[in-house]
Order: C-alpha cells, then structure tokens, then sequence
C-alpha cells in the first residue's frame, strides 16, 4: 500500500485515501447534490482577500482542503485557482462512480502513535450541507476509522459508509495532551478526498508535531 502523509515539520500537506476493492455505493446527498457554479462562486467569495477572482496560494491556507490538491484545481499552472477551475473539479468528482470511500486515519505526536485522538473532518464551508462531516477516534496505534458524523445512522452503518467525498480541513484533538492550535481550531490540516487521486492508500497519516 502507498500511504501519504501530513506532516506539519515539512510543511506538506497531502492526500491519501481508501479506494474500495469493488462496487458502486450511493448515497444521501453528497457532490452528486452540489450545484458547481454555485459552490465555486461561494469559495472564491469566502476566500479571495484581494478581490482579484483568484485564489493564491496564499488565500488557499483558510481552505487547506483545496490546498492540500492544489495540482487537481490549478490546471492552467498559474499557481493560483480560479472558479473556473473549482467548478471543473467538482465536476470530475461528480462523475466518479461512487461519492463515499471507507477511510482510515493514523496520527503520530512527535514520532509515535497517539492513542485517543480525536479525529474531525470538517467539510469546506463552499460545499453547503451537501457533504457530512466525518469524525473518529484513535486506537492504541494512532489509528482510526473516520465515519460521518450522524448520531440517526448505526455504528455499524456509518463504518461500512465511509466519508463522503469531498474537500476537508481536518482537525485533531486530545483530552490529555495539549495540541497546538494548527491542528484544531486554527487547523492548517486539508483533505480533498477523490477517488481519482493516483494512488490506492491505506490512510491519511498526520505527523503532528509541537
């Protein structure tokens, strides 16, 4: 298996996910019920600082999710994303076969697994209430299953459902040790969960460090 990792020491903010052995799965809501032009209009409006109808770089740090797989948006490789642009992802989303994915987190603290993480992924606020958010908590090796976060679905229902595709920013907390800001509520940690990105991964690793 190819992993990809998020590791605050380097800066790098990468992608890995599951992509199921088999099957089409469906589901409630989802990309296939977000209308594109409008949620590109959405995110340019809540993120373009300048006004220019670009997103920089720079501008991408409030929404780590688009950042994290930026070469997926900036298809003219102006190092900057347009609508256009978010609006031509969304649909390349909208036509893969599935709109959820099985999961699995592992999060290291400085060098070793962090057991009783809590794991929250938040979607981008430009997708409206069409993704649901995922969350779930580590096991004595750092890992975990991330499930939609919906108390009305069965345990067991939300673990063979996944998390919706879609764009995140992750956030990670602990009750015992004291995580800096970065990794929760100023949250520098993204997620574009596709089922187009390249590789088949075991899990999204976060290297999370002081």
């Amino acid at each position: 298996m190819v992993k990809s990792y998020v590791n605050d020491a380097s800066g790098l903010l990468l992608l890995c996910l599951i992509l199921p052995a088999g099957g089409c799965g469906t589901s409630p809501g989802g990309l296939t019920s977000l209308d594109p032009s409008a949620a590109a209009d959405k995110a340019v409006a809540t993120y373009d600082q300048d006004a220019n109808g670009q997103l920089s770089m720079e501008e991408l740090k409030a929404c780590p999710g688009i950042a994290a797989a930026v070469e997926h948006y900036d298809k003219d490789g102006s190092g900057s994303v347009s609508a256009d642009e978010i609006v031509q992802r969304i649909r390349v989303m909208q036509q893969m076969p599935r709109d959820n994915t099985p999961f699995r987190c592992t999060v290291n603290y400085q060098g070793h697994p962090l057991p009783n993480a809590e794991v929250r992924f938040q979607p981008a606020d430009f997708q409206g209430d069409s993704i649901m958010p995922a969350s779930g908590r580590t096991d004595e090796q750092g890992r975990c299953n991330m499930m939609v976060d919906d108390p009305a679905w069965a345990e067991q229902d939300r673990l063979n459902f996944g998390i919706y595709c879609g764009v995140y920013r992750a956030e990670i907390t602990h009750a015992s040790t004291k995580l800096a800001s970065r990794y929760n509520t100023e949250s520098v940690l993204g997620l574009n969960v596709a089922l187009d990105m390249g590789r088949i991964g075991e899990a999204a690793i976060f290297n999370l460090s002081k």
